[in-house]
């Protein structure tokens, strides 16, 4: 379990830089609908896995990572599905 100054950071960054998560969500997928959906999938997974932080870990930057990779995570599984579907 990280200490709890990591901890008390993750959450802080969980308030103050979802701006900055849904901004880079946009960017990387294109659609603000997309985006929003993405950033509260990685907020759940970077809950789930706070204990992987270790001490002096910088929060932002891991929680940056979880944002990006929970996108393109999206753009190889679910997106090129969406299009296959469409009339």
């Amino acid at each position: 379990m990280p200490h709890t100054a990591e901890v008390d950071a993750l959450a802080v960054w969980l308030d103050e830089g979802y701006s900055t998560a849904f901004r880079t969500a946009c960017l990387i997928l294109g659609n603000p609908s997309d985006a929003e959906e993405a950033v509260q999938e990685a907020y759940l997974r970077a809950w789930r896995f706070r204990a992987s932080l270790s001490a002096g870990s910088d929060v932002r930057r891991w929680l940056y990572r979880v944002v990006v990779n929970t996108c393109n995570s999206k753009l190889r599984t679910e997106i090129p599905h969406r299009d296959q579907r469409a009339p």
